[in-house]
């Protein structure tokens, strides 16, 4: 009787730490997104650059594709396991994409923050915004309840929330993204998204773009792979 009775102390002991170690993850998590913030104010350049090509070309690529927010520098980076293999990062200055003087970004980690966000519905969020010549777009990171499907219980999520205001407008859109990265996280992106890593040279294909693509349409019929190799003078 004593031993089962210490194998039963033993074993709610165990799981006693183990509600301890969950709580104290859950607890660190909502340390880490508290201290978290982010809000600014969308420029007229920056969305229509996102609109008409960038996030359209990041669509193609994949579905999904992760955020990196910084004081200074704003990435779009999507991972070969999003991009079907391809490593995909785009970078624009903050004050391209944000007015300077709304702009905060702010975190533990090097006041980084990044998240997941659907590419499509990032594209129609901003799309409808603007479409509806606001005067301006406000967005910020935020959380918020949204009920657990199947129970009477609230969970909290987050969201962009993007503002848009004007004369005779005020159109409210919460696009949900993933949660936060975590520090470890981010460090992936930021090695992700610093492509010199990656490859000791770059080519310039912007004057032969239109003479390789009529070339690669050619080689369709051929096969559905081509092999490329690059040299000094060719």
């Amino acid at each position: 009787g004593r031993c089962k009775t210490t194998g039963n102390l033993l074993h709610s002991f165990a799981l006693h730490r183990s509600t301890l170690s969950i709580l104290a993850g859950w607890a660190a998590a909502l340390a880490w997104l508290s201290f978290m913030k982010f809000r600014a104010i969308l420029t007229e350049r920056g969305s229509h650059a996102l609109c008409k090509a960038f996030l359209p070309t990041l669509e193609k690529f994949g579905k999904t594709c992760h955020l990196l927010l910084g004081p200074e520098e704003v990435f779009f980076v999507q991972l070969p396991s999003e991009a079907d293999g391809a490593n995909v990062a785009v970078r624009f200055a903050a004050d391209v994409l944000f007015q300077p003087t709304n702009f905060k970004v702010q975190s533990r980690h090097y006041n980084l923050i990044a998240f997941a966000v659907d590419v499509g519905l990032l594209l129609k969020a901003l799309r409808s915004a603007f479409s509806n010549d606001a005067d301006t777009v406000d967005v910020k990171l935020a959380q918020k309840a949204v009920p657990i499907l199947g129970t009477n219980e609230m969970d909290n999520k987050p969201f962009l929330c993007f503002v848009a205001k004007g004369p005779n407008l005020s159109l409210v859109q919460d696009l949900p993204v993933s949660k936060p990265c975590t520090p470890s996280e981010i460090d992936q992106l930021v090695a992700a998204k610093d492509v010199a890593n990656l490859c000791p040279f770059y080519l310039d294909l912007a004057s032969a773009g239109p003479r390789l693509a009529a070339v690669v349409e050619r080689m369709k019929a051929l096969s559905s792979t081509v092999q490329a190799a690059l040299c000094k003078v060719a």
